[in-house]
Order: structure tokens, then sequence, then C-alpha cells
């Protein structure tokens, strides 16, 4: 019973609070948190226009802002979405089955060819990586693309899977 000690009520708030995530999957809530901190460091690091634009120079500049303020917006809904499905809210784990199939659907538009490219050339010209790379080059693009690809097709894929699953999808209210 509570006497009123406010460490005592924080102590009764945390503890509920892991009570809930215990029941839920394990790898469900790694996975969780795993996007939750990749968001965070995306919103940190790659919310620098300039840095934004140069990784993207291949399109309209139209595009690049068009692009760049969806994948801010797409960042924070995912965070949201994450914190809501830890805490068991049925409509966050909806919308991240939905996010799951918007990223697996784009994930060609997500990760184009020309941006790891340019990523290489770069590492070039500043010396950041040996002149003897040229020759294999376009191998080392393409390896970094399928890489994305199957990070983003394999997170998004289970995501799916477990928030499909009977036991754990029963738990959400």
């Amino acid at each position: 019973m509570l006497t009123g000690d406010k460490n005592e009520r924080n102590n009764c708030c945390l503890y509920s609070f892991i009570k809930k995530i215990q029941i839920l999957n394990a790898t469900l809530v790694i996975l969780l948190i795993i996007l939750i901190v990749e968001s965070i460091k995306f919103l940190i690091k790659e919310t620098n226009f300039e840095y934004y634009s140069f990784l993207f120079s291949h399109l309209p500049q139209k595009i690049i802002l068009i692009r760049y303020f969806f994948s801010i917006f797409l960042r924070i809904f995912l965070t949201i979405c994450c914190v809501g499905t830890i805490l068991k809210k049925k409509a966050f784990a909806i919308a991240l089955i939905f996010y799951a199939t918007f990223t697996i659907m784009t994930v060609y538009w997500k990760h184009p060819y020309a941006t790891f490219e340019r990523i290489y050339h770069t590492m070039l010209a500043y010396g950041d990586a040996s002149p003897s790379m040229v020759s294999s080059l376009p191998l080392l693009t393409m390896i970094s693309v399928i890489k994305n690809y199957f990070v983003d097709i394999g997170s998004s894929l289970l995501l799916i899977l477990l928030l499909n699953n009977k036991k754990i999808s029963s738990q959400f209210r």
C-alpha cells in the first residue's frame, strides 16, 4: 500500500510500466527500442538540410525538399508509434503495420543507388577511401544498397509478423 511517499509513488509507476512491457514479446520490445533509437539518431544527425541535399543531389531541388520534410515526419511518426505500441495501444500497433508496409513498398525510393554512389565518390575525393577501390566501386555501392534493403525489409517484415501474432496482438487495447 502506498503511504504517499513520492519515491514510493514513482517506484510504483515505474514498476507498473515495466510490468506492462514484460508481457510483450521481448523481440518486439527490442525491435521497437532499436527503431526509436535509430529514429532519434536520424533526427539529430540527418536533419541538416545541406547534407540531405548533398545525398540526394541527383533529384530536383523541390523533390529533395518534399522528401526531406516527409523523412522527418516519418521518423517522428515512427517514434510516437513505437512508444505507443510499447504502451500496448492498439491504434499505434496498427499504424506501425501500415508504416512497415509502406517501407517495404517504397524501399527502392528510400535507398537510391545514386546516393550510395555519391557517398563512395566523396570518400575517394577526400582520401577517406583507397584509390584501388575505384574498380570495385559499383560492387561496393550495390552491396550497400542491398544491405539497406535487407535491413529495412527484414525489420518491417519482422514488425508485421510480431504485431499480427495472436498472442501479442491480444494484449493491445
